[in-house]
């Protein structure tokens, strides 16, 4: 009875799929269902060296992208507040950040797709293994074997 309870927790164990990884629009990224951040992603893929270096440049490009981001929306909103307050705006500041923008889309772009390319082999390589439970016969005994 000890080895029909050991064969099936086994067999259990060995079914288990690994965690699902989805990628949505805007750069949303969920594991099981719950949203994570691109760093959590990337931390779970580190038992598949290839796609842990594309999540790992994928990350890079999300950071680099997304601080030019913050300083582009900076220097294009100055301006636009100083406009709104009365103030004197500085245009040419803002012409400056809108290429910053420029600059800082495609490299979050750049890192959605890079991202998508890791989560997809990290799918193909995260295929649980084939696992089998068998009753058998053998001999003048009956039982379970589990093949992996």
């Amino acid at each position: 009875m000890k080895l029909f309870f050991s064969s099936l927790l086994a067999f259990v164990m060995f079914s288990v799929q690994s965690q699902t990884i989805e990628q949505k629009k805007g750069g949303r990224f969920f594991i099981d269902g719950v949203a994570s951040s691109p760093k959590e992603v990337q931390n779970l893929m580190s038992g598949n060296p290839e796609a842990f270096e594309l999540a790992k440049s994928a990350n890079a490009n999300y950071g680099v992208g997304n601080v030019l981001g913050v300083i582009g929306g900076f220097m294009i909103g100055w301006p636009i507040g100083s406009a709104i307050g009365g103030g004197e705006p500085e245009w040419a500041l803002a012409g400056v950040g809108a290429g910053v923008l420029a600059v800082a889309i495609p490299l979050v772009s750049s890192g959605n797709k890079k991202m998508g390319k890791a989560i997809e082999l990290y799918k193909g390589s995260a295929a649980p293994p084939k696992t089998s439970l068998d009753f058998q016969f053998k001999g003048n005994s009956i039982g379970f074997a589990l093949k992996f």
